[in-house]
């Protein structure tokens, strides 16, 4: 599978890099960020092209680019295929209204999932299994199998949590965001606080992609040489696969 970060800046971080959102295969969005359209521009990939859009949670960040997806949708085709958790149908329908007329809801067809529980569902060739990941009441994380087997989980917006070690499980690669460096919260994974755990969660050798980046990726860059003289000596080795992603970069597991 080929995952693209279309973003890799969290809400409010001083990253200069939009916000987070990626593309699996070209087909699956994940998450719909403000400059999602314009990104997908830039690599000559067009709303006809998407087979699904994955919602995690409905915090602007990562939905406030779909009105302009769904307006630059072919009618001719079906309707775009939306999964996402309890209320998604609703703002979206609320945000196309607002603003564009031909961002018409019956371009779209939504499938909410469950926010407080585990669950699975099938997007054409791949499979999902939600679970909730406690960064928001509705917010859930994807582990996504791809049509060879090929596993990625997705934390979209995520606190450490049983349901988020529950998507990291058997994985061959992890998309994960990471907020912050050194700050504790209760919302966002930190790099000092949850690098060990996330290590431990997400079997080697299986890449750890980083994202939803509060500062520039250097420094994050600088934090992991940091911490690799002082972690413990397998996962010190092992550093090497934890990578901060680079926007519209092509990363490949």
């Amino acid at each position: 599978m080929i995952i693209t970060p279309l973003g890799t800046a969290s809400a409010y971080g001083d990253s200069a890099q939009g916000w987070t959102c990626n593309l699996l295969n070209c087909k699956l969005l994940l998450d719909a960020a403000p400059q999602a359209r314009l990104a997908m521009r830039s690599l000559k990939i067009t709303p006809d092209d998407l087979e699904t859009v994955i919602i995690t949670h409905t915090h602007g960040d990562h939905i406030f680019g779909f009105p302009f997806i769904l307006a630059e949708r072919s009618p001719d085709l079906d309707p775009l295929r939306v999964i996402g958790p309890e209320g998604t149908e609703e703002k979206l329908v609320r945000l196309c209204e607002l603003a564009f007329s031909h961002a018409a809801p019956d371009k779209m067809v939504v499938q909410e999932l469950p926010s407080r529980k585990v669950s699975e569902i099938r997007a054409g060739e791949y499979h999902l299994l939600a679970a909730p990941t406690d960064h928001s009441p509705e917010s859930l994380g994807y582990k996504i199998t791809g049509p060879g087997g090929t596993r990625l989980g997705y934390s979209g917006d995520a606190a450490w949590s049983t349901g988020l070690k529950e998507i990291l499980a058997g994985v061959d690669a992890a998309m994960v965001e990471m907020t912050f460096i050194d700050e504790e919260n209760d919302e966002h994974l930190s790099l000092q606080q949850h690098l060990p755990l996330l290590m431990e969660a997400v079997p080697a050798p299986a890449p750890i992609f980083l994202t939803h980046l509060g500062r520039h990726r250097i420094e994050y860059l600088h934090a992991l040489q940091k911490m690799a003289r002082t972690l413990p000596g397998p996962q010190a080795r092992d550093i090497f696969r934890v990578i901060p992603v680079e926007e519209l970069k092509e990363y490949s597991f």
